[in-house]
């Protein structure tokens, strides 16, 4: 269950925590969606390859 898991990791990470994330089977915008639409994290920035959220208060 995929937000099981984002809610798990937000619950482990420090409250300025980071969460990079990279997946090949997922288009970016996919990506960003699935993992910011829970309210658990925000974009923070997108390189190439992979995508980094904050952790949302």
């Amino acid at each position: 269950d995929p937000d099981s898991v984002l809610e798990e990791l937000r619950r482990v990470l420090k409250p300025d925590g980071i969460l990079s994330f990279s997946d090949h089977h997922l288009k970016e915008a996919e990506i960003v969606s699935r993992v910011t639409e829970g309210g658990l994290f925000k974009l923070l920035e997108k390189s190439r390859k992979t995508c980094s959220f904050l952790c949302c208060d």
